[in-house]
């Protein structure tokens, strides 16, 4: 991954290349409105091209708390996101907070929920999670459930 700033060190664009010769890149306008704009777009072996626009809004902390994704100007997934107050384990990251990499785990805070829409806005997959935390404020294990029922336990070291 190569990540590319503006002057005020936000995160304008990022390219991908894989091993298998498939190259992406995305890339991000900060609107007005305090929402953020993205165009994407892959390169496959095949050489087909695929091109998709989006809408990424933030909550009052700088959290991602829903993305919107069109293609051919067509709203085809939404996703919406919920936090606890408590540090995320990768807060103290230097620049980890400039990057969207919210699907892993969150930027400053902990997913405390996450959906995922279709098309015709069904819920098509989710999760929440409930966290055990240390004297800092940060996990130490995470239970998640998914809106299918499965349950999974995850522990973490420090």
């Amino acid at each position: 991954m190569f990540y590319e700033y503006d002057s005020k060190q936000r995160l304008v664009s990022e390219k991908m290349i894989t091993k298998y010769g498939d190259s992406g890149k995305r890339v991000y306008v900060y609107n007005s409105d305090a929402t953020i704009s993205f165009t994407e777009s892959s390169v496959a072996l095949t050489d087909q091209n695929t091109t998709k626009t989006g809408k990424i809004w933030l909550n009052e902390e700088g959290e991602v708390s829903k993305i919107e994704e069109y293609k051919d100007n067509v709203l085809f997934s939404k996703r919406e996101y919920t936090y606890d107050d408590k540090n995320n384990i990768s807060r103290n990251i230097i620049g980890y907070n400039k990057l969207f990499l919210i699907d892993v785990l969150g930027i400053t805070h902990n997913i405390l929920t996450y959906k995922r829409y279709d098309s015709n806005n069904v819920l098509n997959s989710g999760y929440s999670n409930k966290y055990t935390y240390n004297s800092d404020n940060y996990p130490v294990s995470r239970v998640e459930t998914s809106n299918s029922g499965s349950v999974y336990t995850i522990e973490y070291l420090y």
